[in-house]
């Protein structure tokens, strides 16, 4: 990612206020102890959207206590590139910074904003509607990923289909995405019986059984 941009994405992080209300700002959401932005940036003659979390100070003896942790951004930005070395497909983390001149004032970590690209979360609502066939299709194609992510040693904290993207035809063929790296750690396992109450829910016998022949 180029100077110029760099130092936009940076801009927003430092005052978000700033930029309210202007064309760059694709989106933003306050989420449990952070915001998230999705900020467009002209990056050395191309448009990209990136996506930023920002996290801001604590105060009290929180914030004490939090100058001799590592910040949020950086804890991110170390676990997000775990992922990328582990071969585990992930959003391309782009940015780390943190403005910390005793106690912390903000920390930010941003990464590139997939296109075309959905929510596990959103696509399992849309295959409960779908007939056997096409459920048991998706199944198929989910196994093939999970069953790459756990060759991999993909850990999770808390499995969540929310913890992934989709991109491409869920029926057909697509590939899968980490993009909640806070949730992650690379040596671990998937727990089946996870896979089996969060994942596949819902999802008839057949489609249940395609994807544990696929998982292998």
């Amino acid at each position: 990612m180029g100077d110029d941009a760099t130092r936009r994405v940076l801009q927003l992080a430092h005052d978000p206020a700033k930029f309210e209300g202007q064309p760059d700002l694709a989106a933003g959401r306050d989420l449990a102890g952070r915001s998230s932005y999705l900020f467009r940036v002209n990056d050395d003659g191309g448009w990209r959207v990136v996506h930023l979390r920002l996290w801001r100070g604590r105060g009290g003896l929180a914030g004490m206590t939090d100058r001799f942790r590592t910040s949020p951004g950086f804890s991110m930005w170390a676990k997000a590139t775990a992922l990328v070395d582990a071969g585990i497909a992930t959003p391309r983390p782009l940015i780390v910074a943190e403005r910390k001149p005793g106690a912390l004032e903000w920390s930010c970590f941003a990464s590139e904003q997939l296109d075309a690209a959905i929510g596990l979360d959103l696509v399992l609502q849309q295959v409960a509607s779908w007939n056997e066939a096409r459920q048991t299709n998706f199944a198929r194609n989910l196994a093939v990923e999970f069953r790459k992510l756990r060759q991999k040693k993909l850990g999770l904290d808390d499995l969540e289909p929310s913890s992934f993207l989709v991109r491409g035809v869920p029926d057909f063929e697509f590939e899968l995405f980490v993009c909640e790296p806070e949730r992650t750690f690379v040596g671990g396992e998937i727990p089946i019986a996870h896979i089996e109450s969060r994942i596949l829910f819902g999802l008839p016998p057949k489609a249940v059984k395609a994807f544990f022949h696929g998982l292998g």
